[in-house]
């Protein structure tokens, strides 16, 4: 992730490709790396894959790199904890 971070903030939009059940922990990640609204692409585990699968992710992605950024999308930002964490 800290990869697709340093390309966000030059400028070079990116998109990733990640796993249903791991969602998640991309969305926690992004925001982590100050890059709040990183847009991803869910795809399935139990898919096929090949071909079929690359056709039907292929446009998804395209969509995803060329679409102008909302003002959400624009926002910059990093979280930090308020509260001071204990962790065992």
């Amino acid at each position: 992730m800290p990869f697709l971070a340093e390309f966000e903030k030059a400028g070079i939009p990116t998109v990733l490709l990640g796993y249903t059940e791991e969602t998640g922990k991309v969305r926690n990640d992004a925001v982590m790396q100050g890059i709040p609204q990183l847009r991803y692409i869910e795809a399935s585990r139990s898919s096929l894959g090949g071909v079929t699968e690359a056709e039907k992710m292929l446009p998804l992605l395209l969509e995803a790199l060329t679409r102008p950024l909302t003002e959400k999308e624009k926002e910059k930002g990093r979280w930090a904890p308020r509260e001071p964490r204990i962790l065992f």
